[in-house]
């Protein structure tokens, strides 16, 4: 075969490739997933080659588009986003290139680029043509609130949430409807969470679960039962929480869903923390740091486990090792707009200083966590780290005042 056949079979190949991927990856379960995910470079560069020819964009961005809950629960996102950004520029079809655009602005709020997010998001929204799909406008409307819910303001991602839900009284095809529909209670139920409405909000992760079951979404499912676990835990009722973090670490149990065990076992830890027994919660922490989530990228959730490991260290009294770890925490967080967790690490290291002796730098520790902190009114958990703050900060400078 000479080069010029071969040149212009090359994209024959590439829409060979493309439709058999499409094939075998038409039905996503966690098994396909797996499967999947030993084929992420080869399915990588059947996308890029793919949106280079303008017979196979269509189709790669259908592949895209499908294979999206690898890139999200996999963590694949630093690889996947350019040519993310590439698919919804070349894709004509109006759906889907709006079902990517969804896509990429959900990527951008898990990779904490929250103004970006909600940039794209919005423009989905505010597009005549969302109208002709109202699941694709739901959904739209979910990751918007959820980005807005990242940002701290509880207000508007309701706004989107309630908007959200109300797309949801028409027909439309049972699993995915269901999937959805359990997304936005979930929500609904972590912005009840965070304004500390704990039996309202569990009166929504309940429904979330319902939904999550039907569709037979395993990591989601797992997640709203973690979530019950969170507010059981805020309501004191300790042994419940227990019960539903295992629920949710059992249903995971086999999966591919690394974050979501991440997220379970940083829960699991804090619970057997609130209750006093340092072992277990020191071995659930460093469940949290598997191998995986060391080598993800994924600062965020790595942030947690430094933070938390840093607990431990205070309570055994090994407060320079812990400090280590806080100012570890704070750099994990410096570019991921977590200021109220960056306050909460600050406040931690305050303690540390403290116990150390030195009122001084303790001090400047409390300031700088009372300024980040208080950014945050509407958040339960935020407040009471502030109050924490406040008594300590009064402490520390009677203290001062008296030497």
């Amino acid at each position: 075969m000479n080069t010029t056949t071969t040149t212009l079979d090359f994209p024959i190949q590439v829409r060979n490739n493309v439709h058999f991927m499409l094939a075998a990856f038409a039905e996503l379960t966690d098994s396909t997933l797996s499967r999947l995910d030993d084929q992420r470079g080869n399915l990588l560069m059947a996308v890029e080659f793919g949106l280079n020819y303008p017979e196979t964009v269509e189709e790669t961005g259908k592949l895209m588009a499908m294979v999206y809950p690898l890139i999200e629960r996999r963590g694949y996102i630093h690889s996947w986003l350019p040519v993310m950004r590439r698919a919804v520029q070349l894709v004509s079809t109006p759906l889907l290139r709006l079902r990517l655009q969804s896509q990429l602005g959900h990527l951008l709020s898990i990779e904490r680029r929250l103004d970006e997010a909600i940039q794209v998001l919005s423009e989905i929204v505010n597009t005549p043509t969302i109208a002709q799909d109202q699941l694709l406008a739901a959904r739209a409307h979910f990751r918007l609130g959820n980005a807005y819910y990242e940002k701290a303001d509880l207000t508007t991602a309701e706004e989107h949430a309630r908007e959200a839900l109300s797309y949801f009284h028409t027909t439309r095809p049972e699993m995915e409807s269901s999937l959805h529909q359990g997304l936005v209670n979930n929500l609904m139920g972590q912005i009840d969470q965070q304004r500390g409405r704990h039996e309202q909000a569990i009166q929504f992760f309940q429904a979330a679960i319902h939904f999550f079951a039907s569709c037979g979404d395993i990591t989601y499912l797992a997640g709203a039962y973690s979530n019950i676990g969170f507010s059981k835990q805020e309501l004191q009722s300790y042994s419940e929480a227990i019960d539903y973090y295992q629920e949710a670490l059992d249903l995971l149990t086999g999966t591919t869903s690394e974050f979501q065990k991440c997220r379970v076992y940083l829960a699991l830890g804090d619970v057997y923390y609130d209750i006093g027994d340092w072992d277990r919660s020191e071995a659930a922490w460093k469940a949290a740091n598997s191998p995986f989530m060391q080598q993800s990228g994924n600062n965020y959730l790595l942030g947690f486990v430094v933070c938390n490991l840093a607990l431990i260290k205070i309570k055994r009294e090994a407060f320079e090792a812990a400090i280590e770890l806080l100012n570890e925490a704070d750099h994990l967080w410096m570019d991921g707009e977590a200021d109220m967790y960056r306050g909460h690490a600050l406040e931690t290291k305050a303690k540390a200083y403290e116990k150390l002796g030195e009122l001084d730098k303790a001090l400047v520790a409390c300031n700088q966590a009372e300024r980040l902190l208080s950014r945050f009114p509407e958040f339960e958990w935020a407040q009471e780290r502030l109050a924490d703050t406040h008594r300590r900060q009064k402490r520390l400078r009677q203290q001062l005042d008296a030497r």
